[in-house]
């Protein structure tokens, strides 16, 4: 009984031609492939033709084939996450209490470091479409997240933090609000989540802290504005990162920020560019 091998993640949608031209893998999936994979393997169980599948790569005779990616998949249809087909407790335990949760996908920006970009144009090409009518950016519902928060509370122990890993949290301000404030109906377990300093304000920092949010992180990666617009694709002041860190202080949660060093064209003094300031931004 042969078993076919399988590879999916941003690698296979970047790179799915060089992975089948290695044979090591029978199939690539490229992009969001719930619908995708479960249509594959069910094709697949009763003999059915899966060539034709969107978002699947293969090669029979050694001749690569790529199908177009369909739709992204809307968040509120897909069904409950099973944390039961592994051993969840143990992750669990091996990260400390922290659990990773996501209220969303997908980001606005075009960080040039980043997948995302990479991602809209694989879509875009493949639906010929323009990017504002691809969807990229989605949210699970409110009730969707207490549900799981509630599930999990409800089957395993030690839960010391949810680490809420969206590339953007707090793109929407009215969404933000609306979670904090189901969220504290349900538990006191502090949480942490991913901000950027032109989406993050006072109200923004109150909705958090008032629902026991302890951390919020922002991607600024370096201290340089030209590195951030030339060589990042970020563009955003110095002074807007200072203000966001010193508004995550004033209002009693922890700020935290991705840097980046040995960047392209990065000379030593941009180094301290960003070593300073963040010393700036210290309260």
């Amino acid at each position: 009984f042969a078993i076919p091998f399988v590879c999916g993640g941003v690698h296979a949608l970047i790179a799915a031609r060089e992975i089948l031209a290695t044979g090591l893998f029978d199939y690539v999936f490229r992009g969001e492939c719930e619908e995708a994979f479960l249509e594959f393997v069910d094709k697949l169980a009763r003999g059915e033709r899966i060539d034709t599948i969107a978002n699947l790569g293969h090669a029979p005779n050694g001749e690569i084939t790529i199908n177009p990616v369909r739709p992204f998949p809307n968040l509120e249809k897909l069904p409950f996450k099973d944390y039961e087909i592994m051993d969840f407790q143990r992750l669990i335990d091996a990260k400390n209490g922290w659990v990773g949760l996501m209220a969303s996908r997908g980001c606005p920006f075009s960080c040039s470091y980043c997948f995302n970009h990479k991602m809209v144009a694989a879509y875009k090409n493949d639906l010929q479409c323009r990017v504002s009518r691809l969807g990229y950016v989605r949210w699970f519902s409110i009730g969707q997240l207490i549900d799981e928060i509630k599930y999990l509370l409800k089957n395993y122990r030690r839960i010391k933090m949810f680490i809420f890993d969206d590339d953007l949290f707090t793109f929407d301000k009215a969404y933000v609000r609306e979670f904090c404030n189901a969220y504290k109906r349900t538990c006191n377990i502090p949480f942490v989540v991913n901000a950027h300093v032109n989406f993050f304000d006072e109200e923004c920092a109150r909705d958090l802290a008032g629902a026991n949010c302890r951390i919020v992180k922002f991607g600024v990666e370096s201290g340089s504005p030209e590195i951030r617009r030339k060589v990042l694709n970020r563009h955003m002041s110095n002074d807007s990162i200072i203000k966001a860190i010193r508004t995550v202080e004033k209002s009693g949660m922890h700020s935290s920020v991705f840097i980046i060093i040995g960047f392209p064209h990065e000379s030593p003094e941009n180094i301290f560019e960003t070593i300073k300031l963040l010393g700036l931004a210290l309260p």
